[in-house]
């Protein structure tokens, strides 16, 4: 928990002792702090709900009732146009408003707002609910004070009074107390998969005890999902040192599993996200040849990570390096019969770029004019890719003086960016995520 929450979380909690207490003015000032806190979060935030709501109420309590009338209208507003739209919170916000306009004597207005309130309690609650049976007590005094005695008679139920009791908190606060039993929970359960990676650690570094396949994969699973919920905080320092820990663990028993890749591949993508290209290539690497070994190579995944290592070794301007694997995955979609595919157009690219930017133009010019046929196929003339892959094919040509082979070419500066080739989740390798 951030500074933010946990001085929200205070100061929400001086304002509803206070507000339990009836002390109104003290009330008041811990939930203004609050809601400026609260901004922070958005308006899509509960926490943000719950206190205008809280402040609302507060100033119903006081008989503010303009400025509690400006709240409701917002909460309104916020449930209708920013969160999904819960009835009963609404009918409440509602019957709230009626509550103020009745109370201010503006009794055209309060109908109006009796009438949405009880329609959606009754819809969302039942008839005989002791919200909506309040509602129509309330309404059936506002009509009687009117004059509309028939009216208030037709409501089929006694009149009453309106107090400051009759306001209708609305469920938000049990949205929170859930949201913040759920994160106890899921924090408890992080330290307990903590704690088990801790003590195979320290055990394993005293007393060098060997885990069984069985028992590593069972590890393996709790550093996962601790390093999943780190990245999920925003804690990547912690969530790489995890990763890191797991690898050392499959390590312990030479394991060539899919969890291997997994691990492989999620530290090569933290590598080249803090663009250590170094640890990423080694990463990548590593997962490429146990791809290999384990699927051969007519399979997607092991062309994706051979692009993938193309990519990183173009990328630190280690042309040769990245020439067998650009090879390597253009090979794949010949083999498995897939060359009029855009994933083959765009490894013809990725091939004629490495060519290009090393001023090889006879080498690159012919893979240009297979992408070039394969992209205007699939995705037209007019597709963002082809027009950029028309460039580059009319640069090398210009380089070349082959110019007139194509009207209109531009000969303009080439991107040089590489197309990765992506796999749909389908294909994922790791299936017991």
């Amino acid at each position: 928990m951030d500074d933010q929450e946990s001085a929200w979380e205070d100061t929400i909690e001086d304002a509803e002792k206070a507000l339990a207490e009836e002390r109104f003015s003290s009330a008041q000032e811990a939930l203004f702090r609050a809601m400026e806190l609260a901004y922070e979060f958005g308006e899509a935030d509960n926490r943000f709900v719950y206190t205008l709501d809280k402040l609302a109420e507060c100033l119903w309590y006081q008989g503010q009732l303009d400025e509690a009338e400006n709240y409701c209208k917002q909460l309104i507003r916020i449930h209708e146009s920013v969160l999904d739209e819960d009835p009963i919170n609404i009918s409440s916000f509602f019957n709230n408003l009626a509550l103020l306009k009745h109370a201010a004597r503006s009794f055209n207005e309060a109908e109006k707002y009796y009438r949405r309130a009880l329609k959606g309690k009754e819809r969302g609650l039942g008839a005989n609910h002791p919200d909506v049976l309040r509602i129509k007590s309330n309404y059936a005094d506002m009509l009687r004070v009117m004059g509309r005695d028939e009216d208030a008679q037709a409501m089929s139920t006694s009149t009453r009074v309106v107090t400051v009791r009759d306001w209708q908190s609305s469920t938000v606060s049990r949205h929170l107390r859930a949201e913040k039993e759920n994160a106890k929970a899921r924090k408890a359960e992080r330290q307990l998969e903590q704690k088990r990676v801790d003590d195979w650690r320290d055990l394993n570094e005293r007393k060098n005890v060997m885990l069984s396949v069985d028992e590593v994969l069972l590890l393996w699973q709790s550093i996962k999902h601790s390093a999943d919920q780190a990245r999920k905080d925003d804690d990547e320092a912690n969530c790489e040192k995890l990763w890191n820990l797991a690898l050392k663990l499959l390590e312990t028993v030479a394991d060539n599993s899919v969890e291997l890749t997994y691990t492989l591949d999620t530290l090569a993508q933290m590598a080249h996200s803090k663009q250590d290209y170094d640890a990423a290539i080694t990463f990548n690497k590593r997962s490429y040849e146990l791809k290999l070994s384990i699927l051969g190579t007519r399979n997607v995944l092991v062309a994706q990570s051979a692009d993938m290592l193309a990519r990183l070794y173009y990328l630190v301007s280690d042309y040769d390096g990245a020439e067998p694997y650009a090879k390597e995955c253009l090979d794949f979609y010949e083999r498995v019969n897939e060359t009029g595919s855009v994933e083959a157009g765009c490894a013809l690219h990725n091939l004629a770029t490495l060519y290009h930017v090393q001023r090889k133009y006879e080498q690159a010019e012919p893979l240009y004019k297979s992408a070039l046929d394969i992209k205007s196929k699939a995705l037209g003339p007019d597709h963002p890719d082809t027009l950029r892959l028309l460039r580059s094919y009319g640069h090398v040509l210009s380089s070349m003086h082959k110019q007139s082979k194509i009207d209109s070419m531009n000969a303009q500066m080439i991107t040089g960016s590489w197309k990765a080739i992506t796999v749909g989740d389908t294909e994922s390798l790791l299936v017991s995520d």
